[in-house]
């Protein structure tokens, strides 16, 4: 079964978006440091701080087994894409780096769209 991990801008898109990411076949995970930068914006009163609530009880939900960092969140990202993991964001820059190194990823396109590249 392959290893997916979502990165925040992924744990956000459903509920931004309405794009569901929890339909990805596979085993899904995310970074601690992901977990904790939607807490962080979980305590905020806009709607960015609700949003972030949601996402973090629909990971949970979901069952998204969380990972320890150590390391900043786009260097364990590449480390966990160089053990075979299938990176799932929208990061521009972490996208671009990925593909150069030879590795898979899944974006949304128009928003909606879950792609695999």
């Amino acid at each position: 079964m392959r290893k997916i991990i979502l990165d925040t801008n992924f744990l956000l898109a459903p509920v931004q978006f309405k794009a569901d990411v929890y339909l990805l076949e596979g085993e899904l995970f995310t970074l601690e440091s992901c977990i904790g930068e939607l807490e962080k914006m979980s305590k905020e009163r806009t709607k960015r701080g609700s949003q972030a609530r949601v996402a973090l009880d629909m990971a949970e939900r979901n069952g998204v087994a969380v990972i320890e960092a150590r390391t900043n969140a786009d260097k364990t990202l590449i480390e966990y894409a160089n053990k075979g993991y299938i990176i799932a964001t929208n990061d521009k820059n972490l996208i671009e780096r990925l593909k150069n190194l030879g590795h898979n990823v899944i974006r949304l396109k128009q928003k909606k769209i879950l792609a695999e590249e």
